[in-house]
Parts: structure tokens; C-alpha cells; sequence
């Protein structure tokens, strides 16, 4: 049984949006809680809600989110659940008897409370504060997603509980796919995933690649993208258009449902390139037909690989800054190849897991 520790400000509850909502009350300001766009302090008017996370009174007026407890009781049926909160000591008696009226299917010792996470051990931890996530030493850390996080790319980040739920499900599975005909690349930037795909559709004409949808502007001639502005990506995405989508260094990127589809009922291979947030939201939808691949390659060559690339200075720091964390990505997937010096030797590791049922 999966234990899986779930945090309690902003993911069970509002505890901002009650802040925000009490400041702009006492200060007729119009603050939103889109306004929070990092962690702590943010030096404005805006820094005086945190001084509400100290008063009892206010903690225990804060409202669970909508769904809160119905998720923590689903997540009961299946897993061991631990809710651990970084409340204010003054208001840790008022939080522990709050969580024990309200979320009686988990047990009062499982209730944890105070600032260290990262020496918190389990095999799932979702949490809002990304320093919780990057420290943490549990197996699988998700973020989920608020305003102060929306910045942060590369790592698993779900938006809604039933999500994550599916996430759990994939998880717990602790078996590879039955019928595999969609395959994902992941990895950190400058693995080598292009050239992977095109060198496996050289091989083997039986493999395909999606053409994914992306905001971001094209790098060079012909590339293998649709692009289109943000306006037509929300209104597609609206439509239910997309199978997946994802946000990665300020550019959105999207998978329509057709390419998928059409794939699975042809007989086709399919091959696609994304990042671990597109990756997990396809394998939700296609469990039995989606594996994952994460592409390993020796830290200095992506490094040299990047320096190499026509970038911006500012995109070449995200890009080698981001290695580290993204190597964390492959404990969620099905496989993990090596791509080292032999670009041959990976296309062939990776058409062998192709070919056997």
C-alpha cells in the first residue's frame, strides 16, 4: 500500500484566497490570488496576509477547497494518507482538531505537523510550495499547481484532485504497459531525443511522430511543429481538442486527440516527444498503450550539446540549471535508456522494447 502524504495549506484548503480576501477587506485593496506569483515574501502591500497565518482565529475560519474531503475519503479507500501542514505553532492545536473533524478517515497520528518536509519519508508527497517538492525525499513528489508555482517547469505538477487520483493509479500499477503502441521521450534538454526519433523512423517506417501544437516561437525553417498564437491554443484547448497539454518555459504545447487516435486503430507505432506533464497526462488517458522513456545521457555532454545551440544566454542557464531536477523524472516512467556515445546501440534498445509484447 502506497503511503502518500498530503500537504494541507492551499491544497486542502483556501488558506490565500481567505488571506487575500480578509486584506482587501481591511485595506480596500483588490488584490487576486493570481497576484501571488512566488513563494514568501513579495515586499508589497500584499506580504501583510502572512501575518493572518498566525492568529488561531483566522486559521479556523478558512474554508476546505471544494472537493477536499471527498478526495482525502477516496484517497483513504486505497492508500495510507498522512496530511501534513507547516502551520504557525501558535495555531497548531486549532489545525490538528480542525483535521480531525473534518477528515476523520485519517488517523490522529498521521497527522503531521511542522517546517523540515524534506525529512519527511513516504512513496508520494503532493505539495504546493516548490521547495518542498525539490527537497523532498519521498518517492514520487507532485506539485500542484497555484499561482506562486505556475513558473515552475520540468517536475510533475497536477491542477485537480481527480488528477492526481489517476496518477496514484499508475503509480500503484507497478507494471509496464500491455499493449504498447504509443511511446513517449523524456528527458532533460539536449539527451538526444530528436535525433532518437528520427533515427527510429529511419529504421522502421512502421513508426510515426505526432506533430505537436506549440506557442512558442519556430527556431528554424521547417520545423516539426503547428504554430499557432495563444488565443487559437486556449480556444482549442476549450474544445477539448487536446489529449494533453503543458506549459514549459513560457510556451504552451498540446496533443490533439486525433493523432492518438488515428494511431491506435491503424496499427502504427506512435513516438512522441514531451515533458514529463504531457507525458503522465496521455498515459492517464492511454494506460494500457502508453510507456514512458527516459532518455539518460552523461550530464557534461547535455551541457556541451546546449552551449552549442543558437539560444539566448537566459535560456541556456534554464536549460542547464534544469538538468538535475528533470533527471528526478524517471522514477515516474517505464524504462530507462542510456544514451551515451552509440547513438545506433539506443535505437536499437529502444526498438527492441518497440517490438516486445
Amino acid at each position: 500500500m502506497l503511503k502518500v502524504i498530503i500537504d494541507y495549506d492551499d491544497v486542502l484548503n483556501d488558506c490565500n484566497q481567505a488571506a487575500i480576501e480578509k486584506l482587501n477587506k481591511e485595506e480596500g485593496t483588490r488584490f487576486l490570488l493570481s497576484d501571488i506569483h512566488k513563494w514568501g515574501i513579495t515586499r508589497t502591500l500584499l506580504d501583510k496576509r502572512i501575518e493572518y497565518f498566525k492568529d488561531p482565529l483566522f486559521m479556523s475560519t478558512v474554508p476546505l477547497r471544494k472537493g477536499a474531503k471527498k478526495f482525502i475519503k477516496q484517497l483513504s479507500k486505497r492508500y495510507e494518507v498522512f496530511i501534513a501542514t507547516s502551520v504557525h505553532p501558535d495555531c497548531a492545536g486549532v489545525r490538528v482538531n480542525e483535521i480531525i473533524h473534518e477528515f476523520p478517515c485519517v488517523r490522529p497520528e498521521n497527522i503531521l505537523i511542522g517546517q523540515r518536509k524534506d525529512l519527511l519519508m513516504a512513496d508520494v508527497l503532493l505539495d504546493d510550495a516548490y521547495h518542498n517538492i525539490c527537497s523532498s525525499l519521498v518517492k514520487y513528489p507532485i506539485l500542484y499547481k497555484r499561482p506562486w508555482n505556475e513558473h515552475i517547469t520540468g517536475i510533475p505538477k497536477i491542477e485537480s484532485y481527480e488528477e492526481f487520483l489517476n496518477t496514484l493509479l499508475i503509480l500503484d500499477r507497478n507494471k509496464r504497459p500491455t499493449y504498447k503502441n504509443i511511446f513517449i521521450l523524456v528527458g532533460p534538454s539536449a539527451s538526444g531525443k530528436s535525433s532518437l526519433v528520427d533515427k527510429l523512423m529511419q529504421k522502421d517506417c512502421n513508426i510515426s511522430k505526432t506533430i505537436s501544437y506549440t506557442t512558442r516561437p519556430p527556431r528554424y525553417r521547417s520545423e516539426p511543429y503547428n504554430f499557432i498564437s495563444v488565443e487559437e491554443f486556449n480556444q482549442l484547448k476549450k474544445t477539448n481538442f487536446f489529449v494533453e497539454t503543458t506549459e514549459y518555459k513560457g510556451a504552451f504545447y498540446g496533443t490533439a486527440y486525433s493523432d492518438l487516435e488515428q494511431f491506435r486503430y491503424i496499427g502504427k507505432k506512435l513516438i512522441a516527444i514531451m515533458d514529463i506533464n504531457g507525458a503522465l497526462n496521455v498515459k492517464r488517458h492511454y494506460p494500457d498503450n502508453t510507456s514512458l522513456l527516459y532518455i539518460e545521457r552523461p550530464k557534461e555532454d547535455c551541457i556541451r550539446s546546449i552551449l552549442q545551440r543558437t539560444i539566448s544566454i537566459d535560456e541556456i542557464v534554464s536549460r542547464i540549471s534544469s538538468i538535475d531536477e528533470e533527471q528526478k523524472n524517471k522514477k515516474f516512467c517505464d524504462y530507462i535508456i542510456q544514451n551515451n556515445k552509440d547513438l545506433n546501440n539506443t535505437v536499437n534498445e529502444i526498438l527492441h522494447i518497440m517490438e516486445d509484447k
